[in-house]
């Protein structure tokens, strides 16, 4: 559909319009004049076919919109009409979008318009405002860079030598790691040691000990970066070394199951190969295999033994696959960070199973259709939720009708996508069912907070909580009723569109809890940990601002773990943008630039 122009769009609800023309006419436009603003585009760092695109919302405008791009400035109507279709959205929230598969050596333009224009042809054009002005530039790559070659020189020294790239005016940029630099995430973490207009360089600079690895990038007359990957033309898969792979023995590392759900960690005793004396040992956990730099990033210190020890004990990793690594430390404070032996980490994992269960769930109504997201957490049991709808908040499984429950779907899948029945209001929820237990129901967690559904021909409002006493006033048809705030002076505020300020609903006193696991656990880099922490959290409080920050600080958490996809989630979820817009924008902005 990427290829279908805006005004095949056009003529499609053009015909629409002249078969239903009374339903036309209640869609007359009742919003803000733009309904989407402040677009923006810009190139992503290392890659050359995409662009992202930003924008905000007003959220006075319920309708959807559209997203165009053209190789041209838009100028008038006709601009808009020709340029080709990126998609077609709901204005829930704000937005990030990533337009890939774009060709290098053009330039490209967008415009973001409601569809109600479109359909009206009422469209006005205001520069940075519903359309980009300054376009952005993919130009051709240069290259590539071929036959990357790296060698000992002067018994010292690492010579790297590559066939230019073709073009004018391009440096190179050398890169050195401990591991393979085989991906632009790779790049991120190794170290940039040179640049050049040449093609070789002498680094003079490598310890004699370590095995290291090479990579060179291209920087164009534009001063733009380039890499796209390719096995021993721009980057090495073999490591080099001037005196010795490693600076100690291989430490042969494993790690097997204890004891109450504990992991055993064991090693054998090292021996410099330098002349400099073992301190002790660094112990690392993590999700994945430690075998690259990248991964060592993301992964915990969990413990540095001392020079006699040979066995560590991890009492509480918690459920899930876990992969161990041990680097000699020395009185220099120098770390022995080698992958090259492939000794010092685990390949195995040791598995510690817990249950599925549902951690948070949102939803959202969109074209007539009612779609439940949802985050999990858990590695084993049973993977089938059962989906229900009741006409009354249950606070448990026990209080639904044999009939309520409607469908079932894999906890895996995250989302849920149904129709709404033609009258009525019902709360949506999820659960794994268990036979033997009744399973509690939290507001936000595991159910809606509120009735979703068709009352006197208006679907409810799914964005607003009303609180209980209010619930009743819904049926009038023309009402809205505005959110209802626990009143607290000087606590942060909010401001709608119209600029009138709301008091946000804050805990009395801040979580202890909450505040633990941000400053404690956070904020000192224990991010796997933090992820279950704050979901075991989200699942027990029932304070929509802590709620918020939880799931604020959970999708930081799965920044720093590269867990883009997660992250980008939580950080669009409804509380979150209302309770934390700036933070929200920023780092999904930062996850979403991120996605591979």
């Amino acid at each position: 559909m990427k290829k279908t122009l805006l005004h095949t769009i056009i003529t499609i609800l053009a015909l629409i319009s002249l078969l239903f023309p009374v339903a036309l006419a209640a869609q007359d436009r009742t919003g803000p004049p733009y309904s989407a603003y402040d677009i923006r585009a810009e190139r992503i760092r290392l890659i050359n076919d995409a662009v992202k695109i930003t924008w905000k919302m007003d959220t006075r405008y319920t309708g959807d919109f559209v997203l165009g791009r053209s190789e041209k400035e838009f100028n008038n109507i006709s601009d808009v009409l020709n340029s080709k279709l990126i998609g077609t959205y709901n204005s829930s929230q704000d937005g990030i979008i990533i337009d890939r598969g774009l060709q290098s050596g053009k330039r490209y333009f967008y415009v973001i318009i409601a569809k109600e224009d479109l359909l009206r042809r009422d469209i006005k054009l205001i520069n940075d405002v519903n359309i980009t002005v300054i376009p952005v530039s993919l130009f051709s790559e240069p290259g590539p860079v071929e036959s990357l070659k790296c060698e000992i020189h002067e018994t010292s020294s690492i010579k790297v030598t590559w066939a230019k790239a073709k073009g004018d005016r391009l440096k190179y940029n050398i890169y050195r790691s401990k591991s393979m630099i085989s991906g632009r995430a790779d790049l991120e973490v190794a170290e940039k040691v040179a640049s050049t207009e040449e093609n070789s360089y002498v680094d003079r600079n490598v310890p004699d000990y370590g095995t290291y690895f090479y990579a060179i990038t291209i920087i164009d007359k534009n001063d733009i970066e380039y890499f796209t990957p390719s096995a021993n033309n721009n980057y090495a898969i073999t490591g080099i070394y001037i005196k010795g792979r490693t600076l100690t023995t291989p430490l042969n590392t494993g790690a097997f199951l204890g004891q109450n759900n504990s992991i055993i960690v064991k090693w054998e005793q090292g021996h410099s190969l330098t002349g400099k004396a073992i301190a002790g040992y660094e112990i690392y956990r993590s999700e994945e295999v430690i075998d690259s730099q990248l991964k060592l990033k993301f992964a915990k210190l969990l413990h540095i033994a001392g020079t006699s020890e040979t066995l560590y004990t991890d009492t509480s990793p918690g459920g899930g696959k876990f992969y161990y690594a041990v680097f000699a430390r020395y009185n220099d404070g120098t770390v022995d960070i080698s992958f090259d032996s492939g000794t010092n980490f685990t390949h195995t994992p040791v598995m510690i199973a817990t249950l599925y269960r549902v951690t948070a769930m949102e939803t959202e109504v969109f074209q007539g259709k009612l779609i439940i997201k949802w985050n999990y957490t858990g590695n084993s049991g049973n993977e089938t939720l059962s989906i229900f709808r009741s006409a009354r908040q249950a606070e448990d499984s026990g209080m639904l009708m044999p009939d309520s429950i409607f469908a079932t779907e894999n906890i895996k899948t995250g989302k849920f996508t149904t129709d709404i029945p033609d009258q009525g209001l019902y709360y949506y929820g999820l659960y794994i069912r268990d036979e033997n237990h009744i399973v509690q129901f939290r507001r936000g967690i595991n159910i809606s907070p509120e009735p979703i559904g068709i009352k006197n021909n208006i679907i409810a409002d799914d964005k607003k909580e009303i609180s209980p006493e209010k619930k009743d006033k819904v049926s009038e048809p023309d009402r809205k009723e505005e959110i209802s705030f626990d009143v607290e002076p000087e606590k942060d505020k909010l401001k709608d569109p119209q600029g009138k300020e709301k008091i946000i609903k804050k805990s009395d006193e801040p979580s202890r809890e909450l505040d633990y696991i941000i400053k404690d656990i956070f904020y000192g880099e224990q991010y796997a940990r933090a992820v279950k922490e704050l979901n075991l959290f989200i699942s027990a409080t029932d304070n929509d601002y802590d709620r918020a920050k939880a799931r604020l600080y959970l999708a930081r958490s799965y920044i720093e773990l590269e867990d883009f996809g997660k992250s980008v989630r939580l950080l669009n979820m409804k509380d979150v943008r209302q309770f934390f817009p700036e933070e929200a924008e920023f780092w999904s902005q930062f996850a979403t630039s991120r996605l591979r």
